[in-house]
């Protein structure tokens, strides 16, 4: 498997089911910018990327995946992890293909949530009570810039603020984390940053 990760069989299958989704309702719904091929591969490889840190990190708590738009890196992280997870999106045909998906790979344990976060904290669309802390990781990819999502992300979570940049990019300096890890897949790197 991509990236030397030992996956098995069940995390594959789950791929494989969420790969026949995105290929079923990525161009109807416009759930991702390229949801086929190359594009598609290069995505999940990066999504995967995140999932070795978590590893290597030894992640065991709560994952808050911002910006989930069509489930990467949330839908991969939740297909190869039990880690319990809340995937965050604003656009409600978004979220629901989100929810088909998670139930599609058996994660009905995990939650999304129709939401948008800023500095000030959480603007909740669903109508829901506001979401609730502890997440020992929150994650976010193509939302925002790394320093914008670096300081938000500081606010989120117990340990660990995981940013999605390019691999030339340097890492950004924001006062309360420090980068301990990362992972370069092609042009992409998954960054871990510890929290305090």
């Amino acid at each position: 498997m991509a990236l030397g990760l030992d996956l098995g069989d069940e995390a594959i299958g789950r791929i494989v089911r969420l790969v026949a989704l995105w290929g079923s309702y990525g161009a109807s719904m416009n759930i991702l910018g390229n949801s086929s091929g190359e594009g598609l591969h290069e995505h999940v490889v990066e999504a995967l990327a995140g999932v070795q840190l978590a590893r290597t990190l030894g992640v065991s708590g709560r994952w808050l995946d911002v910006g989930s738009g069509g489930g990467l890196p949330g839908l991969v992280v939740a297909a190869c992890s039990t880690y319990p997870m809340v995937l965050v999106e604003p656009r409600a045909k978004r979220a629901s293909f989100l929810e088909m998906a998670l139930a599609r790979i058996g994660r009905t344990d995990c939650s999304v949530r129709r939401a948008r976060v800023t500095e000030k904290g959480w603007d909740v669309l669903d109508g829901g009570k506001p979401i609730e802390g502890g997440f020992e990781v929150v994650d976010s990819r193509a939302v925002f810039a790394g320093p914008r999502w670096l300081s938000i992300g500081r606010g989120l979570s117990e340990r660990w603020v995981f940013a999605h940049l390019k691999s030339v990019d340097e890492s950004p300096k924001v006062d309360g984390l420090n980068e301990m890890e990362r992972k370069d897949v092609g042009r992409w790197s998954v960054r871990a940053f510890r929290v305090g």
